[in-house]
């Protein structure tokens, strides 16, 4: 999600503290002096922060054990801020620890705290307590569930509403994000929410991603409305208005905020997959435009992913992603670039939804459309690709399109010095398409094996059609005993009279 809690500047000590030395700041924070409580609990905190995170686990465990973690809730409730501050930070690693961490600190007690301070007049406190049950709601399906029936999400919601009509989000705008986080995060975790909730909570959204509120505002509100989309199946009406979708393009072409663009591409995304008439909607408020500028760009993952979903939706959107001017040569060329340098943390994402763009284009099997994907470079790139990419699941799916290439070729024919050629299956060889299926063939990962196997197949089928019994036929007249073929007669017509045997295909 956008917003992350300040956990302050974390520098791993790899070599540094044992879990055990956390013990020894225990003592002190069970003691009754309040100097010795701060101190204590300051240490612990830096301790959490700076730790190699593969022994936070361990230390978390020594927590629970000790009897610290009781301890903690009693800090998180007093009226000293200081020591809400670090009981919300070690409730915050509990609550983002693994299942059972997120279960003992549900069952810690800090749950009613949270839920009373949710409503204090304090703004900070507020935030606090959002933060843990967010986080808990975040990392258990079963504590998000408990949470909805005892009331938290209703709360949450409740208090998001009083501050639309009051107009507070932008008095407030640590605590209206953080909320909005936290909704997100039941959103996303708890099981069989009612309908009504869900739509109700769509509406406060629409509504908030209309207004004037600030950015971390905002990306809030586009995933939590994407996930919306993608858990209900009656959610996405108020997405009709033309007004919310230019709204959504205007928040993609803010090039100023990486985070708002992304997370409104990731909004885009869900309206695309969700419906035609999302998508059409969007296409009449210049998507394209602001889609063929974030290609390029560090979300060029998103872009490529809200295309290829445009693509899957009709052959008019189809169309209009295959002809812009810019948007398919930018994919080829990136695919090319990216695949032969192929770096999987910067690249890999954007080299994935290329691949898939393209194959969604040739499984549409639109003629023109292929053609035209073709003429600008879209096989060859796949070529690359195959040659480079190391994940089963884009290999197999570039493995098909090629296929359906050069099928497609077989059936689309070009004549050169009068003989009918494949010229895909020329472009796949010469953009070194068998030094990639080589490189496949003998995979352990068998699925990639099996479909490199199958290609070279039917390119050798292709190559080397098998024997027709016309042909067969005609080589048994025309082959004498000795198998050398015979010597030509000067003026004999007779092997050219056109008999039955030559009338049956490609000689």
């Amino acid at each position: 999600m956008a917003f992350k809690f300040e956990f302050g500047s974390r520098r791993f000590i790899r070599d540094g503290p044992r879990p055990e030395d956390i013990t020894v700041f225990f003592s002190d924070v069970l003691s009754t002096d309040s100097f010795l409580q701060i101190n204590a609990a300051d240490n612990i905190v830096k301790w959490l922060q700076n730790a190699d995170p593969m022994l936070i686990n361990d230390a978390l465990d020594l927590l629970v054990t000790r009897g610290v973690v009781k301890k903690f809730v009693e800090f998180f409730r007093s009226d000293d801020v200081n020591l809400q501050d670090k009981a919300s930070i070690v409730f915050g690693f509990l609550a983002c620890g693994d299942t059972r961490h997120a279960t003992i600190a549900y069952n810690s007690g800090i749950v009613p705290a949270c839920i009373e301070r949710l409503s204090s007049p304090d703004p900070e406190v507020r935030v606090k307590s959002a933060w843990i049950l967010g986080n808990l709601a975040a990392d258990d399906v079963e504590c998000a569930d408990a949470l909805v029936g005892l009331g938290v999400l209703n709360i949450m919601v409740e208090q998001t509403s009083v501050m639309i009509g009051t107009n507070e989000m932008q008095t407030y705008i640590t605590y209206a994000t953080m909320l909005l986080w936290a909704i997100n995060h039941f959103l996303k975790s708890a099981q069989d929410l009612p309908t009504a909730l869900v739509l109700r909570i769509q509406e406060l959204l629409c509504t908030i991603i209309m207004s004037n509120v600030e950015d971390t505002i905002l990306e809030e509100c586009c995933f939590g409305l994407a996930t919306i989309l993608q858990i209900n199946s009656e959610a996405g009406a108020l997405f009709g208005n033309d007004k919310i979708c230019g709204r959504l393009v205007r928040l993609l072409e803010r090039g100023s905020n990486v985070n708002i663009q992304k997370a409104a591409l990731q909004l885009v995304g869900a309206l695309t997959a969700k419906s035609e008439e999302h998508t059409t909607r969007l296409l009449n408020n210049n998507l394209l435009s602001a889609l063929s500028d974030l290609v390029e760009h560090q979300l060029g993952e998103d872009a490529c992913w809200v295309i290829s979903n445009i693509i899957a939706e009709s052959v008019e959107h189809l169309n209009l992603i295959v002809y812009h001017p810019k948007i398919l040569p930018t994919v080829v060329r990136l695919l090319k670039v990216d695949a032969s340098g192929f770096d999987e943390d910067e690249f890999g994402g954007r080299s994935r939804e290329s691949c898939a763009i393209l194959a969604n284009i040739i499984n549409k099997g639109q003629v023109e459309a292929i053609r035209h994907t073709v003429a600008l470079g879209g096989l060859s790139g796949l070529c690359v690709a195959l040659r480079y990419s190391i994940e089963s699941d884009i290999l197999v799916l570039i493995l098909d399109a090629l296929w359906k290439l050069i099928l497609f070729g077989e059936h689309d024919p070009i004549e050169i010095d009068g003989a009918p050629v494949n010229l895909y299956l020329k472009l796949f060889e010469s953009s070194g398409g068998f030094e990639g299926l080589a490189r496949l063939e003998n995979r352990k990962d068998r699925p990639v094996a099996e479909a490199a196997q199958q290609m070279l197949a039917l390119i050798d089928e292709i190559m080397n059609p098998p024997m027709t019994v016309d042909n067969e036929a005609e080589m048994t007249e025309d082959t004498p005993a000795n198998g050398y073929p015979p010597i030509a007669s000067h003026g004999g017509p007779e092997d050219s009279k056109g008999e039955e045997p030559n009338q049956g295909g490609v000689t």
